[in-house]
């Protein structure tokens, strides 16, 4: 008589976990870094906000520094993205800095600077800092 087997062997079993195992060392990095990247979106599109009142002042007055505060841009910055960052605008240079909370693997020294530079009368942004180096962010 035939013996029909029902089941796994103890050998497939462990091959399949083996594989299993193999994948979720592979995936779990990537899924954290896109968890990253994801809430560092949230950041940058804060950021973006400013950078549109910067851009819409310097189109009415073509001078950086008569765009380089709250005030004069006409929005409020504390609190602009509540638990997630700070925003701040240096005097005199327009550049915009994000300094983030401790939120989702993303620490407080990863802060992101967006920076305008004046090239005939229109402004070019350029993202730096820990943001564009962990590459969350495209410079």
């Amino acid at each position: 008589m035939k013996r029909i087997q029902k089941g796994l062997t103890l050998l497939e079993l462990m091959a399949t976990v083996s594989i299993v195992g193999i994948l979720v060392f592979l995936a779990v990095p990537r899924y954290q870094d896109d968890i990253r990247k994801r809430a560092y979106s949230e950041i940058t599109f804060g950021m973006e906000a400013v950078q549109k009142a910067v851009i819409a002042c310097y189109g009415g007055v073509t001078d950086l520094s008569r765009c380089d505060s709250a005030e004069e841009l006409g929005i409020q910055l504390p609190g602009a993205l509540g638990d997630k960052a700070g925003i701040e605008i240096s005097a005199g240079t327009a550049v915009i800095t994000a300094i983030p909370k401790a939120n989702r693997g993303i620490e407080p020294a990863d802060s992101c600077t967006l920076t305008p530079t004046v090239n005939n009368q229109t402004l070019v942004w350029s993202f730096s800092g820990a943001c564009v180096s962990k590459g969350w962010v495209k410079s």
